[in-house]
């Protein structure tokens, strides 16, 4: 009799992590077509967009060194890179407040249209970078951001159901 490990159906591979992220690409639709809103109103997939955004930019600005202990499994590199990871901390809530301007001056349309192709961009250069470039030293834990980014694009996809 072999005991089950609880954790084995976790996406434990680059390859799977970024097939989940992956799927967050469909939201670029959202670019190019004004929302229908039948099931997901465009200022929820919004709100859950800039939320997920807001987590990873304070982890980003706040504690640095606890999101790359929890995500990657390499010594910590210098402070060069936690003054990068600040600066795009930064830089996200930046995005995050101009966003949510224009949703709230009634932009929402032109809101979510930036925010799909940010989202995608973030895909690519965020989670799924780090799998190509870190070469197998993403922790199991990684997956969190493929997840939240990858859900994200289908959120404001369902906006166009």
């Amino acid at each position: 009799l072999v005991a089950h490990d609880p954790h084995a159906s976790i996406m434990t591979t680059p390859q799977q992590r970024n097939l989940i992220s992956a799927a967050g690409f469909i939201g670029l639709v959202a670019a190019a077509k004004d929302p229908v809103e039948t099931y997901v109103k465009a200022s929820q997939a919004l709100s859950l967009g800039l939320g997920a955004w807001g987590v990873i930019a304070a982890q980003f600005l706040l504690v640095p060194d606890f999101f790359m202990d929890e995500n990657f499994d390499q010594p910590r590199p210098t402070n060069h890179a936690r003054l990068i990871c600040r600066v795009a901390g930064l830089g996200l809530f930046t995005a995050i407040a101009a966003l949510k301007e224009l949703k709230d001056t009634g932009n929402i349309k032109k809101a979510v249209k930036i925010f799909a192709i940010a989202n995608s961009a973030a895909i690519f250069l965020g989670p799924q970078s780090a799998e190509r470039e870190m070469k197998g030293h993403c922790t199991k834990k990684h997956i969190i951001p493929h997840i939240a980014l990858g859900l994200n694009g289908l959120a404001l996809a369902a906006t166009l159901l």
